[in-house]
C-alpha cells in the first residue's frame, strides 16, 4: 500500500481513519467471531472478512481497563425565576466510600441417643436377648456330649437373631448458631450544592453534579468479574453552560446532549411534563406578589437486615429384618425432623432533606409542584399554569403565614398577604371537600367550587 496517502478500515461497523504514512491502524470489534472489514486508500478499495475462533465457555482469566468519559451523580433542580431573582433550592449530599469485611462463625452441635419409646425398641432388647444367650451357650464347656447341646442352642438363638435382623431406634437433637460481624472502614465526604439565584429556572439554572474521566481496572478470574474504579474529576456546573461553556467543560457535544436529555426541563421549559415512572409527586406551593416561601423537603429511604436462628430434632427408627421376615414384609424406617427458627432484623432508615427559599417579585405569581427525582434522589420544581379564577379564597390568615390546604390525600400550600388574605389558584385543586390549616384557627372543612 501507498502509505503516502490518508486511508481508512471500516470492520464490524466502526471505521476508523489513518493518516498519511501511518502503517497500523487498531479497530475494536469486541467479541464478534466473522469480522467482515474494508480498507479505503486513493479511490481503491478491497473487502474480506476474518474469522476468528475463541475457546468455549467463559474465559478463566482476564484484565484491562477503561474509561468513562462522564457519569451524572445528581441533579439539583432550580426553582423558577423570579423577578426580584432571589429564589435558590439547595441540596445536602452524603457519599461514602468504604469497604466492608464480614466474618461468619457457625456452630452446628448435635447428640444422639438411643430411644426407648420409639416402634421397635422392644424389638431391639429381644434380639440383644437373644445375641446374649447365643454367646453365653458358646462358651460353655463342650465335653461329655452336653457340649454338643449347648453349641446346637446357640446356633438357634443366632439363626433367630439373624432372621429378625438389626433394629436402631436414636433421637438426634442439634442447634445450628450462625453469628457474623461486619467492619466498615469508610470515608464519608459532605457535599452542598445551592442552585444560584438569578442564574436561570428549570431547564437553565439546575445544577449537575458529575465524575469526569472515571478510570476503571477490570479482571475475570475464575468466572467472576470485578471492577476498580481508580480515579476521576468531581464536575459541578449549571446544566445551561452545557450549550455555552461545552470547551472548557471538556465534555463532548454527543455526551452533553446526553445529560441534556436526563434533564426534562431542558427540553420542556419550566412547565414540563415530568415522567410518572421517575418523578413522583409530593406537594403544590402557591406565593405571590412579595411573599416568601420557605420549607424543607424530605424523603426517607429504609434498609433492612435479618439474623436468623434454627434449632431442629430428628427422630430416627429403623428395622432391618432378615431375608424370611423380609418375604414377609416386615422391616422400615421413620424418620422424623422437627426445625424451629427464630429471626431477629434491623430497619435502618435515613431521610435525604432539600431546603427551599423561593422568592415572589411585587408582580410575580408562582404555582409551583414538587415532584421527588426517584433516579437521583432530588427535587423538581415544575411551575404550573394558574386557574382564570382563584380555585378558593379567605381571609383572618396572618400575614405572611403559610395556608395548607388537604384534599384527596394531596397537600397544597400558599401564603396570605399583607392583608392576611389567601387565595389558591391551583389548577390541579381537587373538587370538593378539603381541610384548611391556620396557624391562628383550628382546621376546618371547606369546600372546593369546580372550575
Amino acid at each position: 500500500m501507498n502509505t503516502t496517502l490518508a486511508w481508512t478500515v471500516t470492520a464490524a461497523g466502526v471505521t476508523a481513519n489513518a493518516a498519511s504514512g501511518q502503517t497500523t491502524l487498531t479497530v475494536g470489534v469486541w467479541d464478534a467471531a466473522i469480522v467482515g472489514w474494508t480498507i479505503q486508500a486513493g479511490g481503491k478499495s478491497y473487502q474480506d472478512s476474518l474469522r476468528i475462533q475463541r475457546p468455549d465457555g467463559p474465559a478463566d482469566f482476564g484484565v484491562g481497563g477503561f474509561t468513562i468519559p462522564i457519569l451524572p451523580v445528581t441533579i439539583v433542580y432550580a426553582p423558577p425565576i423570579d423577578s426580584l431573582n432571589k429564589s435558590a433550592a439547595s441540596y445536602l449530599q452524603g457519599n461514602t466510600v468504604g469497604t466492608t469485611v464480614t466474618t461468619s462463625l457457625q456452630t452446628d452441635s448435635s447428640n444422639t441417643t438411643p430411644d426407648g419409646q420409639a416402634e421397635y425398641s422392644g424389638l431391639g432388647d429381644f434380639v440383644d436377648g437373644l445375641n446374649t444367650v447365643s454367646q453365653f451357650l458358646s462358651l460353655l464347656p463342650t465335653a461329655a456330649g452336653a457340649g454338643a447341646g449347648y453349641a446346637a442352642g446357640s446356633k438357634i438363638f443366632s439363626a433367630i437373631s439373624s432372621e429378625l435382623g438389626k433394629f436402631s431406634a436414636n433421637i438426634t437433637t442439634g442447634f445450628t448458631d450462625l453469628s457474623e460481624t461486619q467492619m466498615t472502614v469508610s470515608q464519608t465526604t459532605t457535599d452542598s450544592m445551592t442552585t444560584l439565584p438569578g442564574a436561570g429556572g428549570p431547564g437553565v439554572g439546575d445544577l449537575f453534579h458529575c465524575y469526569k474521566d472515571v478510570r476503571v481496572a477490570w479482571y475475570l478470574l475464575n468466572g467472576q468479574f470485578k471492577l476498580l474504579p481508580l480515579g476521576f474529576v468531581d464536575l459541578f456546573f449549571p446544566i445551561g453552560s452545557l450549550e455555552t461553556n461545552i470547551a472548557s467543560l471538556g465534555i463532548s457535544a454527543a455526551d452533553a446532549q446526553l445529560l441534556s436529555a436526563l434533564d426534562p426541563f431542558v427540553a420542556g421549559g419550566p412547565q414540563a411534563d415530568l415522567p410518572a415512572d421517575r418523578y413522583s409527586w409530593l406537594e403544590t406551593w402557591e406565593y405571590a406578589f412579595g411573599a416568601v416561601l420557605s420549607n424543607q423537603i424530605p424523603a426517607t429511604r429504609d434498609t433492612k437486615d435479618t439474623t436468623t436462628t434454627k434449632s431442629y430434632t430428628t427422630t430416627t427408627t429403623e428395622w432391618d429384618p432378615g431375608p424370611i421376615f423380609q418375604l414377609l414384609g416386615f422391616g422400615g424406617k421413620t424418620s422424623t425432623t422437627v426445625t424451629l427458627s427464630n429471626a431477629t432484623g434491623n430497619d435502618v432508615s435515613s431521610t435525604v432533606v432539600a431546603n427551599a427559599s423561593l422568592v415572589a417579585g411585587p408582580q410575580d405569581h408562582f404555582v409551583v409542584s414538587i415532584y421527588y427525582d426517584s433516579l437521583f434522589g432530588t427535587f423538581a420544581f415544575q411551575q404550573n399554569p394558574l386557574s382564570p379564577l382563584p380555585r378558593l379564597q379567605g381571609t383572618n390568615a396572618t400575614a405572611g403565614e403559610q395556608v395548607t390546604l388537604t384534599s384527596g390525600g394531596k397537600t397544597f400550600r400558599a401564603v396570605a398577604d399583607q392583608d392576611a388574605k389567601f387565595a389558591f389558584w391551583m389548577p390541579t385543586l381537587p373538587a370538593g371537600p378539603a381541610m384548611l390549616a391556620m396557624a391562628n384557627q383550628p382546621p376546618s372543612q371547606v369546600m372546593v367550587p369546580s372550575m
